[in-house]
């Protein structure tokens, strides 16, 4: 079984490789992202190649790789933590339209201490973004929930401490809820955060 998945895995390595490196722009942006994508999983894990890879595709115009590399700088993934560069490469993806890039941006701004940029951020993400349909790529509405589940619960909390945005308890609980319903995962790794001081 191990030995399948391992072939399976070097196919796709393979194959990627082959298309990023074909000269088809479409083709490349496309390999070369899920390549970044590939390398930062756990079955390949390699966060420098990661990082090499959406750096390709970002120079080639792929926005999910213009987030994933302003993630990688806000996290420290694969690169040393620059939060310059992060707001660099998630306001740029923001601006093209990616929510995941928006709702990262609400985790820097709680993150270095601007409430009134996070909450109101936060806010529009919940209120006001439109649910895109992604019937044929599971993946990316996995990545809008996510991004909606993190504004759910910095909002939260902004709400809930009074940070940026008048204190309002009530509907602080309304939104930890909602979180948890995008991504329970997500909103119990940030609520472990909250209770450890580390976000």
């Amino acid at each position: 079984m191990f030995s399948e998945i391992v072939t399976v895995f070097s196919d796709f390595n393979r194959y990627f490789l082959l298309a990023a490196n074909d000269g088809d722009r479409n083709a490349c942006i496309y390999a070369q992202t899920a390549l970044g994508y590939l390398y930062s999983g756990p079955e390949l894990r390699d966060l420098e190649k990661a990082f090499y890879w959406h750096t390709e595709a970002c120079g080639n115009g792929s926005v999910e790789s213009q987030c994933a590399i302003g993630v990688m700088y806000l996290y420290g993934l694969g690169v040393k933590q620059d939060w310059t560069n992060a707001l660099i490469c998630l306001s740029e993806a923001a601006s093209r339209g990616s929510l995941y890039a928006k709702a990262s941006l609400v985790y820097y701004y709680y993150k270095r201490k601007m409430f009134t940029n996070a909450a109101a951020l936060a806010n529009k993400i919940i209120y006001f973004e439109e649910d895109a349909e992604c019937p044929s790529a599971e993946y990316l509405r996995n990545f809008q929930l996510r991004a909606k589940a993190m504004a759910c619960f910095i909002y939260a909390r902004c709400l809930h401490q009074g940070l940026g945005i008048k204190e309002d308890r009530e509907r602080a609980m309304e939104l930890y809820s909602k979180s948890i319903k995008f991504d329970a995962v997500l909103a119990c790794r940030y609520q472990r955060m909250a209770q450890n001081d580390e976000l």
